[in-house]
């Protein structure tokens, strides 16, 4: 049984489950008995597996899996403080990638994003080691979007050339390994 249907919640509403439940220690089959020091919460569970969908959707938009409408409806959808949290997710996935100062002019463009916005602004004037953490912080909330577009097209540019230069032949990086656009709540 897929940890979406387990407690009855699409994956959207499993925070909400882990807010609304008690959440003790539980046994599966996957996780040691709740006697056991190392024992998994029904928390500990679902925050692994809405991270992990997490990072396959930002992955998939920035590989083209998925089309950013899609992922804008996704991010849309999340609830103010998630639309503040998301943007550094991207930005860190950057990080990984090895972001060049030259990604961030060809990102504002693949974003669509005039040059005079806040975050074009921020990543075209600064250094790209420091500017996205930047970027996925500003505020007011109506920059989050924005944010989100040109952290996931910088991360696109950044992870095309990593998987072109480092792991054409292979590599062990799951994200790599996405070929197919999911359902939003299916198995990775």
């Amino acid at each position: 049984m897929s940890p979406e249907n387990r407690w009855g919640a699409e994956p959207g509403d499993l925070l909400d489950v882990i807010r609304r439940s008690p959440a003790p220690p539980y046994e599966s089959p996957d996780h040691p008995s709740s006697e056991d020091e190392g024992a998994a919460t029904i928390e500990e569970d679902l925050a692994v597996t809405v991270t992990k969908e997490r990072d396959a959707l930002l992955n998939e938009l920035a590989q083209g899996l998925r089309p950013m409408p899609e992922g804008i409806e996704w991010f849309d959808g999340l609830a103010p403080e998630e639309q503040t949290r998301t943007p550094r997710f991207p930005a860190h996935h950057r990080v990984q990638a090895r972001a060049l100062a030259e990604d961030g002019p060809e990102g504002i463009s693949r974003a669509g994003l005039p040059p005079t916005h806040t975050p074009a602004v921020l990543i075209a004037r600064g250094r790209i080691d420091r500017q996205p953490g930047k970027i996925a912080c500003l505020a007011p909330l109506a920059e989050h979007r924005k944010a989100f577009r040109l952290l996931i097209s910088v991360l696109a540019i950044a992870d095309g050339r990593r998987r072109e230069r480092y792991c054409s032949g292979g590599c062990g990086h799951w994200w790599h390994g996405l070929s197919v656009a999911r359902q939003p709540g299916t198995a990775l």
